[in-house]
């Protein structure tokens, strides 16, 4: 179910990737803005609606047409692809005293 290619959700539901790297450049710190920017469409636009906006599951799935299956392995895989990103960044780790 790419987000890209779905014809079926009407054009006030698409979200440019430049209106996505916007709200995280406003919204998060350098760190998570690169790392979210890191991330497929597919897979920063779950974290961003359900993470950030505070979207359930089913309303995420409701809004991108998609599953809820899909909302959740693509949540997971965005989350653990943040983490792990945000692990191997020095300047994260040390502003937030994380140890990786």
């Amino acid at each position: 179910y790419p987000l890209e290619a779905d014809s079926d959700r009407p054009e006030h539901l698409a979200v440019s990737s430049d209106l996505q790297q916007e709200i995280t450049a406003n919204v998060f710190s350098d760190e998570m803005s690169q790392a979210l920017s890191s991330l497929s469409s597919d897979l920063r636009l779950i974290v961003l609606l359900t993470d950030v906006n505070d979207l359930s599951y089913d309303e995420t799935a409701a809004l991108l047409n998609i599953p809820l299956g899909t909302v959740r392995s693509r949540l997971s895989r965005g989350r653990n692809k943040l983490k792990q990103i945000l692990l191997s960044n020095q300047s994260f780790q040390t502003t937030y005293r994380i140890r990786a």
